[in-house]
């Protein structure tokens, strides 16, 4: 998750994988799932959303049976990322549906915090912009108060990429540079790269 964050995608899909051989061949189950769902997650930075989709989806359903329910709505936050990056609306919103009561029983503050950011963002996505920005605003003052950096700077990265998408560009691109440069000095280069991106993203698409 390290290696992600810091925008090294080849050696943190090696580091991955080496694990992953590992934890198989000594027959650590759970720990072998939770791989696998870090290299979904890590599959839909590299722009491999199918695979990502079916990857969750096999995690999901195995935590399912084994009735492990913060694990099931780690998975279920994965496969809505992917299913929001392949623009599938309608499943991703009958997945969050399916995932509601779950989510609503978990204490995890981490599960809670990536099921809103994607919720927020599927939202949108379904023609909800106003109640996902307010709801992405909600997330990154919760994600700041119980000092989730990450999560925080995910909550404003959605926000701006939803209020380009809704015309905001102003609002946005000040947005943009101050995440940028925030995540930049947290080390949270990917992040950093994510808002230059959409940044430039914008202006050639004037």
């Amino acid at each position: 998750e390290i290696l992600m964050a810091e925008g090294d995608l080849p050696q943190a899909r090696q580091k991955l994988e080496e694990s992953l051989k590992i934890r198989t061949e000594i027959e650590q189950t759970s720990n072998a799932a939770g791989t696998r769902l870090q290299l979904a997650a890590l599959s839909i930075e590299e722009g491999k959303a199918a695979d990502a989709e079916h990857a969750a989806r096999r995690v999901r359903d195995e935590y399912r049976r084994e009735a492990h329910p913060d694990d099931e709505i780690s998975a279920d936050a994965v496969l809505l990322q992917a299913l929001h990056a392949e623009h599938k609306s309608s499943e991703a919103e009958m997945e969050a549906g399916n995932a509601k009561t779950l989510v609503a029983r978990s204490q995890n503050v981490l599960n809670r915090m990536s099921m809103a950011i994607v919720g927020a963002q599927i939202q949108a996505a379904s023609g909800k912009p106003e109640q996902a920005l307010q709801n992405l605003s909600i997330a990154a003052g919760d994600a700041a108060k119980c000092g989730l950096v990450l999560d925080q700077l995910e909550a404003r990265l959605a926000r701006a990429d939803i209020e380009l998408n809704f015309g905001k560009t102003a609002v946005a691109h000040a947005e943009l540079a101050t995440l940028r440069t925030d995540a930049a000095g947290k080390g949270f280069v990917l992040i950093a790269r994510k808002a230059t991106a959409l940044m430039t993203q914008e202006r050639q698409s004037r």
